[in-house]
């Protein structure tokens, strides 16, 4: 519905356009910068790929109708398809959290209106989310995607922001990397290997810094 209703709305614009004799001039692009500063993870090799593959089927955090989309984000980043990948995980990774907050505040019926970076309930009790989480993940999770300052992918993404041709694979590395520590966190059972064990821990302690200065 919603691509029809797109699809509409974009023939009753050029229509106008045509008959007032106007053109649609698009905002510009948003550029990201100092880019080397935003690719804070390991470059994600094969191997790390599939052991995300099979993280998805296990972790709690995942729910078992969203695994096509997990895979697809995946198989989007192996093909080099970086915006298609972020487009794919940005919800998926919003959705993790939103069960991983109503299950440390113990309040399941708040799926739908879960309140991840709040730092009260409504009930003015404190969110558990932050504590489980950690500060490092807490600041990542503000930087990429709330800080004024920082990239705030999510919302240039959905504004039209950012040519989608372009999009750095830097911030698809550190976004899916992202994921993959929490999926590995959060999994059923241990299904790292004794040499990649260790890299959730050091990826988390390498999280971006509170505030990022400058980047557009």
């Amino acid at each position: 519905m919603l691509l029809f209703l797109t699809a509409g709305l974009g023939q009753l614009l050029n229509n106008y356009c045509l008959q007032s004799h106007s053109a649609l001039i698009h905002r510009p692009y948003v550029s990201f910068i100092h880019l080397k500063e935003l690719h804070i993870f390991p470059d994600l090799n094969q191997e790390l790929l599939s052991l995300a593959e099979e993280l998805v089927t296990k972790s709690n955090i995942v729910l078992k109708t969203m695994i096509p989309f997990w895979i697809a984000a995946i198989t989007s980043f192996q093909q080099a398809r970086y915006a298609d990948c972020v487009i794919l995980l940005l919800p998926q990774l919003e959705g993790g959290l939103r069960v991983l907050f109503t299950a440390v505040n113990k309040c399941p019926s708040r799926l739908m209106t879960a309140e991840i970076l709040a730092k009260q309930l409504n009930n003015e009790e404190m969110n558990q989310l932050p504590i489980v989480l950690g500060e490092s993940a807490m600041e990542f999770l503000w930087d990429f995607l709330n800080h004024q300052e920082g990239p705030r992918v999510r919302d240039h993404l959905s504004h039209g922001e950012i040519n989608l041709n372009h999009f750095p694979r830097e911030i698809a590395n550190s976004m899916l990397s992202f994921s993959i520590t929490l999926l590995c966190r959060f999994s059923q059972d241990d299904l790292t290997s004794i040499k990649v064990r260790n890299i959730p821990t050091f990826w988390m302690a390498t999280c971006l810094p509170h505030s990022l200065k400058n980047y557009f």
